[in-house]
């Protein structure tokens, strides 16, 4: 499972990558991180969409390209915002 962490992307030598995943909208709240339902959903840990693709080319990957994004709603039961967490497809390449 590649959600587990940020570093998840250091040991892939693919020439070409291409893969949908969860990022977050803002930074989720402690508690909507520590919820076993937001777990399940992929969602407690999504990272910002921001700092994914800059984990993604910290590690290597150039040419990064976000081929698609849905956006969807979740509520933050402890907030009176709404999270948005998007699907994202991205395409990117690293040399090997």
């Amino acid at each position: 499972m590649l959600r587990v962490s940020p570093l998840k992307f250091a040991n892939l030598e693919f020439a070409q990558y291409s893969i949908s995943d969860i990022v977050a909208d803002r930074v989720l709240s402690d508690e909507m991180r520590n919820d076993f339902d937001a777990w399940a959903g992929c969602i407690a840990g999504a990272l910002e969409q921001q700092q994914y693709l800059r984990v993604i080319k910290e590690v290597g990957f150039t040419d990064l390209q976000v081929l698609s994004s849905r956006e969807f709603y979740v509520e933050d039961s402890n907030s009176d915002e709404m999270a948005k967490p998007s699907s994202i497809t991205i395409r990117a390449y690293k040399l090997k």
